[in-house]
């Protein structure tokens, strides 16, 4: 029943630092994410944890030795070795468990990670596990504003790759990470809420966008998007059946 606040990296967490300030003196949890945890400082707000998933090396610098560490087991060593009072979390892949013990995998009463591989969605599975079910959630944009990509400097970012996405009538600039990031969150939304947790999104960018548009209010385009980043919606396609048809 207790109640974490999820600091993500978007711009709009410059909008919200007094949102995030009351919450925090209520007593909520505040969870950090990457570079967060130092933005969270610079303005005032203690981090209790932080989640890093990213398994490049130059994460490291982003370790915030001050707050506890969730840290993915993908991380690099050196990210790992710096880190304070770490646990170490799993992805939920096909493989992960033919590396842990055989003894813990036989134990069972772990949870794997199944919200994919993008640190806020992470962040939120790692909130739900320890217990958390009153999610406040800041700073998930998913989108660059204007040109820049974070709520702070991030240089380690800069020259990312990045994809116009148009939704709702808005046009979104977003690395690949960050639209895979924005169209699998209201999955992971809608999961949460049925195994009981509350959410409440703040901000504006892409994927505050996706997830308050009303399903009626979506063009085809946007249903279809959402649509095939369900896996098992995969395994049946009749369009695939008659392709030779067409041809």
């Amino acid at each position: 029943d207790g109640t974490a606040v999820l600091v993500g990296s978007g711009f709009s967490i410059n909008d919200h630092i007094e949102d995030i300030k009351n919450l925090q003196s209520k007593g909520a949890l505040i969870i950090t994410m990457n570079g967060s945890a130092k933005w969270a400082r610079d303005n005032g707000i203690n981090p209790d944890w932080q989640v890093i998933v990213d398994a490049k090396e130059e994460t490291a610098s982003l370790v915030d030795s001050g707050c506890d560490s969730y840290f993915a087991s993908q991380c690099n060593p050196k990210t790992l070795q710096i880190a304070n009072n770490l646990t170490l979390v799993h992805f939920g892949l096909d493989t992960i468990e033919e590396y842990l013990p055989e003894n813990r995998v036989k134990e069972g009463g772990y949870a794997l990670l199944g919200a994919g591989t993008t640190v806020g969605n992470a962040a939120l599975s790692v909130a739900f596990t320890q217990g958390y079910r009153n999610l406040h959630i800041f700073g998930y944009d998913s989108s660059y504003r204007g040109e820049e990509s974070h709520g702070f400097d991030q240089p380690m970012n800069r020259f990312m790759p990045t994809t116009e996405i148009e939704w709702g009538g808005r046009k979104f600039k977003a690395s690949v990470a960050m639209k895979g990031q924005a169209e699998k969150f209201p999955l992971n939304a809608l999961a949460l809420k049925n195994a009981g947790c509350e959410l409440h999104v703040y901000g504006d960018g892409l994927l505050q966008t996706i997830y308050n548009t009303k399903y009626e209010d979506m063009t085809e385009k946007e249903k279809y998007q959402l649509m095939w980043n369900i896996p098992s919606y995969r395994n049946v396609s009749p369009g695939e059946m008659i392709v030779d048809k067409f041809l």
